[in-house]
């Protein structure tokens, strides 16, 4: 489903069981952002509860599998590899060191911030090429041995914050504007187009574009299709009578920020 179906299904359950009428974009805005870190959280709070081990029993058996970016960089010397704006968890770390001329990529070993100074400093197993260790920053990995390397990185991601944008037709109804659809003017008209170029809709307007091209700023979930119900299931749990003053403190604080 994307966001559109998932708010018409919403809509349909809310009206249903008379937990209230249709969600307004804003609202609807407001708790799909919620209800997806919510569901973010709860998933990797039971993949670590389930102690699953390894990157492949995530990849078969976890719903945060679609998470999981591979990536390969440079680190900007001095052994520090900067994480990504959208990092989480690290699931594996392997660099090759320049100056070592191999081709081989040796496995990191993360640490906890209160091991590392240990490490470093023992005479035994001090941190060598073969055997290196890192230890997560704020905003970047600090690798030792602490020299210039390339990296392969697996890193579990934050999902992206779903947007639903929508414009209005001239008969006042309300139309989903999923990712790639565009609103344009032409000959004194504004016409609605999917993301090929076929035309949607005639005479729509859109609350913050004036006259003129206007491209959407949907952003859609990216979990798996089978996800999406359990979402929205969750979302109009969130917007039933029982949780109205969460409805009243989220809406609050969204105004104040307008």
């Amino acid at each position: 489903m994307n966001l559109g179906e998932i708010k018409q299904y919403c809509n349909f359950i809310s009206n249903s069981d008379e937990t209230g009428g249709d969600f307004k974009p804003d609202l609807f805005n407001m708790f799909i952002k919620v209800v997806n870190n919510e569901y973010y959280e709860q998933q990797y709070k039971n993949y670590f509860q389930a102690k699953i081990q390894g990157i492949n029993d995530l990849i078969n058996s976890s719903p945060l599998r679609v998470f999981i970016i591979k990536e390969k960089t440079d680190g900007v010397g001095l052994g520090l590899y900067p994480l990504p704006v959208d990092f989480r968890y690290v699931l594996a770390l392997s660099v090759n060191f320049l100056a070592g001329g191999s081709n081989i990529y040796k496995p990191v070993e993360i640490l906890e911030s209160e091991q590392i100074d240990s490490r470093i400093n023992d005479l035994l197993s001090p941190p060598i090429d073969e055997f290196p260790i890192g230890v997560i920053l704020d905003d970047s990995i600090q690798v030792y041995p602490n020299a210039t390397f390339h990296g392969k990185f697996i890193y579990l991601k934050n999902p992206a914050v779903p947007i639903y944008d929508y414009c209005i037709s001239s008969d006042d109804e309300e139309i989903y504007m999923p990712p790639g659809y565009k609103i344009v003017y032409v000959k004194s008209n504004t016409v609605l187009l999917d993301e090929n170029g076929n035309i949607v809709a005639y005479d729509v307007t859109h609350s913050t574009s004036p006259p003129g091209t206007y491209n959407s700023i949907s952003v859609e979930l990216e979990w798996d299709t089978k996800e999406h119900q359990n979402i929205a299931n969750l979302l109009v749990e969130k917007a039933s009578a029982k949780d109205n003053e969460f409805i009243k403190v989220q809406y609050a604080d969204k105004k104040s920020k307008e």
